[in-house]
């Protein structure tokens, strides 16, 4: 933690020499008990020398440094050739940072950014929730650490476009809970979910189930603010 600074948590800083062996358990438990695609990639990460099983957690930890530095998400100049092995490194890594953010969490009055205070990443999905002071709250949750933080209801958390003809919303009447909240100037999504229509939603649960909202965006030449674990 870096105190009096943001991000709090310089992701990109974790001591990979320590995460080694974790790693590998891990890898070696999703080559267990993982469904079949799951399990042929842990295999072909197991099956390389100790040092470039290591190379999907380099990757990922670059990107997000990358990302740090310029305040963009460029999740795009992770190494092509680890880009298969992201999925690993990402569902290993998230748990560990969850972790660390939750003993530093409580959000800075002033802080109105589009990127998490704790880690630096971009938000996975935003939600919607009536408070006793605020109907319709609105916050973004991390992608990384689940760090929940206060954001402008009606604006864009990429470019902070604030003209609402210039803000669309889909929704699905399969998942009437879940929507995608578009921007023309940008061209991005992130799709929110709203607990004032279903107060049993899990935010990031329900984001990676609304598969079919992030083929209806793709279709429409919209980008995702950031991918989830699953890449779409």
């Amino acid at each position: 933690s870096r105190e009096g600074e943001f991000p709090r948590l310089h992701v990109p800083g974790l001591p990979l020499e320590e995460l080694a062996l974790p790693f590998r358990d891990f890898l070696s438990t999703v080559a267990e008990f993982g469904t079949e695609t799951i399990k042929s990639g842990a295999h072909a990460l197991l099956s390389r020398d100790d040092d470039r099983q290591l190379e999907p957690l380099r990757a990922a930890l670059g990107a997000w440094g990358k990302a740090e530095e310029t305040g963009e998400d460029v999740e795009d100049d992770r190494e092509e050739q680890e880009e298969d092995f992201y999925f690993y490194a990402r569902a290993f890594l998230e748990p560990i940072v969850t972790s660390i953010a939750q003993a530093d969490s409580s959000q800075p009055t002033d802080w109105i950014q589009n990127f998490c205070f704790v880690c630096g990443e971009p938000p996975q999905v935003a939600v919607l929730r009536d408070l006793p002071d605020a109907v319709g709250h609105r916050s973004l949750m991390c992608s990384i650490c689940a760090t929940e933080w206060r954001f402008q209801r009606l604006t864009c958390p990429h470019c902070r476009e604030t003209e609402a003809d210039k803000l669309p919303v889909h929704t699905a009447e399969s998942i009437a809970h879940v929507r995608v909240d578009a921007c023309t100037t940008c061209s991005r999504y992130v799709k929110t979910v709203d607990l004032r229509q279903d107060g049993t939603a899990v935010p990031l649960v329900d984001e990676l189930a609304a598969v079919e909202l992030d083929i209806w965006a793709q279709e429409q030449g919209l980008t995702k603010l950031r991918a989830n674990v699953l890449g779409l």
